[in-house]
């Protein structure tokens, strides 16, 4: 019997292409994956310096009256009204019997868009302290949404003093304002006079309020 021939050796198999596939899947999904990290830490950070409180100013209450007034022009540079955090209760007392028009943010009557606006622009119109006081209640928004309801953008108008404006003061006048409101020019002292401010005893106070407004913190 003739000898057997040897058995041929088997060729070598070709690497899987589905193995190379994966490795690569792999390897994209990795870096997206630390491109994803990395642009949520990112965003986390950004998030905590918005959420970082703004700074306070601390005064005390027998300051008040000048601090209000703005005698260094900090808040009319940064374009903000003062937001006073008085966990004393004194400077409610001395804000009602001052020649302001004062409204309470509990009160629906005083927070309704018409009472709101004649005491807006009386206090403009007069040279007068606009005082919205929302003691421990936390009325932000109903203020916010009255003031939309009077007019759209009003808010911002407002809260960036460019409420000053002749243009944007006599937008808010009707007919039956009288006479003395109607085609009403500012006089300089009476822009000087004019402050609009918020008052509470919460504290901290509501976040956005901090930020849109020039906080100080009054003591004894």
């Amino acid at each position: 019997m003739p000898p057997k021939k040897p058995a041929a050796k088997a060729a070598p198999k070709p690497a899987a292409k589905g193995k190379t596939t994966t490795a690569t899947k792999s390897t994209t999904t990795t870096t997206k994956s630390t491109t994803t990290k990395a642009d949520t830490s990112k965003a986390k950070e950004a998030a905590a310096v918005d959420e970082k409180e703004p700074e306070v100013t601390v005064i005390k209450i027998k300051q008040l009256a000048s601090a209000i007034k703005d005698p260094d022009g900090k808040m009319k540079a940064a374009k903000k009204w003062p937001l006073l955090i008085d966990k004393t209760e004194n400077a409610g007392t001395f804000l009602r019997y001052t020649n302001s028009n004062y409204m309470q943010a509990i009160s629906q009557k005083d927070m309704a868009p018409e009472t709101l606006r004649k005491a807006l622009i009386g206090a403009i119109r007069y040279g007068k302290a606009l005082v919205v006081d929302m003691m421990d209640f936390d009325g932000f928004e109903i203020l916010l949404t009255s003031l939309e309801e009077m007019e759209k953008g009003l808010t911002d108008k407002l809260m960036n003093r460019s409420i000053m404006d002749n243009e944007s003061y006599m937008s808010l006048v009707t007919d039956d304002d009288g006479d003395e409101y109607k085609d009403y020019m500012f006089s300089d002292d009476l822009k000087d006079s004019f402050v609009f401010l918020i008052l509470t005893i919460k504290d901290p106070p509501n976040m956005l309020m901090m930020r849109k407004m020039y906080p100080m913190r009054i003591e004894n």
